[in-house]
């Protein structure tokens, strides 16, 4: 879109697409470029402390905000409408990729402020007042750019992360499981990496991998052991399958129509 050609190329920014390099554009350094990198934590009071215990979360995206502002007189850096229609055309769902296109932003000398991002919001897009010959004298927009990382569901399980739980009154592998996986055959998976705590009491802790680390692992079925249950030694195996066939043994009504 606009041209690598200024008078003073260290006071310009340059957005240019990964996906497609010929699209780019170009303008003047604004006047502030606020970026923000940030993570979350979760606080968990306890009785008695002074300060809440802190639980590392997750990091967010590193974002990159200004306001970029075309005139037209700036005939080196190309069209106004030009330049706000191509932020427009990133900031949507290209129909060829499927999703938006991934930028690269440099400010000055080359400096890579953000290497890979995508717009994550074009806002408070305002135009003067036109020349008297109807053209578009100015516009400005603010641009809000979220860094971009890759994503494969093939990656590496040790790098995922992994929350503590300490265990309360009533809870066990499987329940804890259903709460965090929603599925509570996961607990034989995680019973399995506690081997010195085979049963639960509260005051645990026990360590919860993302699902991505233990989504390939077997899980391996359980059932009562049905071979010697009908021994003459009274077993809870024995008592559960006799209650089990007394239940089902119960007449009942069906209201199943039929026809």
């Amino acid at each position: 879109m606009g041209l690598f050609a200024s008078v003073s190329p260290l006071n310009n920014w340059y957005l240019v697409s990964q996906d497609f390099p010929l699209e780019t554009v170009v303008g003047q350094f604004p006047t502030e470029i606020t970026e923000a990198v940030s993570v979350e934590y979760a606080q968990y009071k306890s009785l008695n402390r002074a300060t809440p215990i802190l639980q590392f979360v997750s990091g967010n995206a590193d974002t990159l905000t200004f306001t970029a502002r075309f005139h037209s007189r700036d005939a080196v850096f190309g069209g106004v409408k030009e330049s706000v229609a191509q932020l427009k055309k990133w900031a949507r769902r290209d129909p060829k990729l499927q999703r938006p296109q991934i930028l690269s932003f440099t400010i000055g000398d080359g400096y890579s402020a953000m290497d890979s991002c995508v717009i994550q919001e074009l806002g408070s897009i305002a135009y003067k007042k036109p020349t008297a010959l109807g053209a578009i004298r100015e516009v400005s927009v603010s641009i809000n750019l979220i860094k971009y990382e890759d994503f494969a569901m093939s990656g590496d399980p040790l790098i995922y992360e992994t929350r503590y739980h300490r265990v309360k009154e009533g809870e066990y592998y499987e329940s804890l499981c259903q709460n965090e996986y929603n599925n509570a055959y996961f607990g034989d998976i995680i019973r399995k990496r506690h081997p010195q705590q085979q049963t639960l009491k509260p005051g645990d802790i026990v360590k919860l991998p993302s699902i991505e680390a233990i989504q390939t692992e077997r899980l391996e079925p359980k059932s009562l052991i049905l071979k010697s249950a009908y021994g003459r030694k009274e077993t809870e195996q024995r008592t559960a399958r006799l209650n089990k066939f007394d239940e089902r043994n119960q007449t009942y009504t069906s209201h199943v129509v039929i026809g």
